[in-house]
């Protein structure tokens, strides 16, 4: 093989509507005849077709994420001069990177190395009638917040839930507040719209219109013009214990997986503001909750196969007025939001299977996507553990934000857990 080198040519973005393309060629040059591939991005809300073109049949692998250094990938392995592939789902609003790849049958290898922007959000639809939620019928996992009691000042805990990661805003109950002092922080829809940015959804359920004897408070049907209202369709389910330090996140796991799979999408309701509050208590039992609990709580739900998490954020109500949720909580529900937006194509839409290990404190899945196979695995302990992941595959794995690598020997995996650390792995079918 001939080493090459690339480089991008042109570079163009059209923006319509909702709808972001962008335009890429590379040439490889060398000692052989040149090829030249070209690559069209067109980026949805919630998914991105890729159009490559070579100018000989070749093997094109398309890989995106939010990070350069850890890439999902999907590989179109018929050799054709031209394709369309589509990946999906993705998360909306945001920024991706991606690069393509493709190979000659000379072995002559060119990439094109850029990035795209997800649509950002726009009234759409959430549809809950088939067990699973899907966006504009795209599958989606919402990372929901909520305020709960009497009603907060709308603009902090807008901006502390953005800083979260979140993407819906389920501040549904607002409306039962009803006095003076309260409905003063109500915003009006314009007010409601900036705080969004365009980035993340109000959502709209069937008890949005409850009762406001305030005539001076605006009126929920204001927020009807909102570019960012979300329409839930159908019924949802959610877990109605949110106290996350009366359960360990392994107890939490089980007790979440006898739960998850029914008819309508279940959805966990961790109580982060106050996460000692025990079910109806009005007074806290204290906390339990850092960083790395959040971690393994977010990502034990995950493996559990729930639909969607909903932070209570807010509880301001008399005993536990001003109540918020701690830094480090936010700074990790934040980056694994982050981690779970990468790995968004290869795992969102599917449960995927369990993988054994002979230890009871790792929970482990797989989820097969675009000739890789890829295992998110949880230490759900506060004790370190080493375990074997039994994956049946044979090779190497890269491991993700980790800048390392694990040898699979005898289709087994073999590494080592701090407490509610969280491996995730990449591996060839």
């Amino acid at each position: 093989m001939v080493p090459v080198t690339g480089t991008r040519n042109t570079l163009r973005f059209v923006a319509l509507a909702a709808l972001c393309l962008v335009v890429a060629s590379v040439t490889a040059s060398g000692t052989q005849a040149t090829t030249t591939a070209s690559v069209s991005v067109e980026a949805a809300l919630n998914y991105a077709t890729f159009a490559v073109q070579a100018s000989s049949p070749s093997h094109f692998v398309v890989s995106v994420g939010t990070d350069t250094a850890n890439m999902v990938s999907r590989k179109e392995l018929a050799w054709k001069s031209a394709d369309t592939i589509r990946i999906s789902p993705l998360a909306p609003a945001t920024h991706y990177y991606y690069t393509v790849s493709s190979t000659a049958k000379n072995g002559r290898t060119s990439v094109v190395r850029d990035s795209f922007d997800t649509g950002g959000v726009e009234q759409a639809n959430l549809s809950a009638t088939t067990g699973r939620f899907l966006l504009n019928g795209v599958p989606f996992f919402p990372v929901m917040a909520t305020a709960f009691g009497e009603c907060p000042d709308t603009t902090n805990v807008v901006e502390a839930d953005v800083a979260m990661g979140v993407n819906v805003l389920d501040h549904s109950g607002w409306p039962m507040c009803s006095n003076a002092q309260h409905t003063a922080h109500w915003p009006t829809a314009e007010e409601l719209h900036g705080l969004l940015q365009n980035k993340i959804w109000w959502l709209e359920r069937a008890n949005r219109h409850n009762r406001n004897p305030d005539p001076n408070a605006p009126q929920p049907t204001s927020f009807d013009s909102l570019p960012e209202l979300l329409h839930l369709q159908g019924n949802l389910t959610m877990d109605p214990n949110p106290g996350v330090c009366a359960i360990s996140p392994a107890a939490l796991y089980d007790k979440l997986v006898s739960k998850a799979g029914g008819s309508s999408p279940f959805v966990y309701n961790p109580n982060l503001a106050d996460p000692g509050m025990a079910e109806g208590a009005t007074t806290s039992s204290g906390s339990c909750l850092d960083g790395d609990r959040m971690t393994a709580v977010f990502w034990a739900s995950f493996l559990a196969g729930v639909d969607g998490m909903e932070y209570t954020t807010q509880i301001p109500v008399r005993q536990l007025d001003g109540v918020e949720v701690a830094g480090e909580v936010k700074a990790q529900a934040k980056r694994q939001a982050a981690r779970l937006n990468t790995l968004y194509p290869a795992i969102v839409g599917s449960r995927g299977r369990a993988i054994p290990t002979a230890e009871s404190s790792i929970k482990a899945k797989a989820w097969s996507y675009g000739g890789n196979t890829y295992v998110v695995a949880l230490n759900a302990s506060g004790q370190s553990a080493s375990a074997k992941l039994m994956v049946g595959i044979h090779g190497r794995a890269k491991v993700f934000w980790e800048n390392r690598g694990e040898s699979i020997v005898r289709g087994a995996i073999a590494d080592h857990f701090r407490p509610y650390q969280v491996h995730v792995y990449r591996m060839p079918n």
